[in-house]
């Protein structure tokens, strides 16, 4: 038999460390619910339109670059040259401020893009993609197309 004081101390020291492991498991949950939220929260941020475009063009997703095509834009008709002649994006090779699609105060960019072909060759042609900051700070994505001739 298990002396009394002995049970006793056991006892004692089994309640300190449920309690401390109840202390663990707290923080834990607090971390990992803090971590969940920052990661949800990182994951709800739009994507810069440019990384999109060339990523979607790049993987020759031709349903995304549709998706990423505002209504009525110029994108519509490149795409369709790039499902019949894919391309893969290469370095910005210039970046300018563009005057034609400004509203009001909102000024866009246009950033240039060399293209290469499927077979690494360097294309003839170019990507433009124009982009609008909004007053939040997101940017949006107004037009991109085959640059060239």
């Amino acid at each position: 038999m298990i002396p009394r004081e002995i049970l006793k101390k056991l006892r004692q020291i089994e309640i300190r460390t449920s309690r401390s492991a109840s202390v663990k498991l707290l923080a834990t949950f607090a971390v990992l619910s803090v971590a969940f939220v920052f990661a949800g929260c990182q994951s709800m941020q739009p994507q810069d339109p440019r990384k999109a475009v060339i990523t979607a063009l790049n993987n020759e997703d031709w349903n995304r670059l549709q998706k990423l095509a505002p209504p009525n834009s110029i994108a519509t008709r490149s795409i369709e040259a790039w499902k019949r002649w894919p391309v893969r994006v290469g370095n910005l090779v210039e970046t300018w401020d563009n005057h034609v699609f400004k509203e009001g105060d909102k000024p866009c960019m246009v950033y240039s893009y060399a293209l290469e072909n499927i077979d690494g060759r360097a294309s003839m042609h170019g990507l433009q993609i124009v982009v609008r900051k909004r007053p939040d700070g997101s940017v949006e994505l107004v037009d991109f197309w085959n640059f060239g001739w």
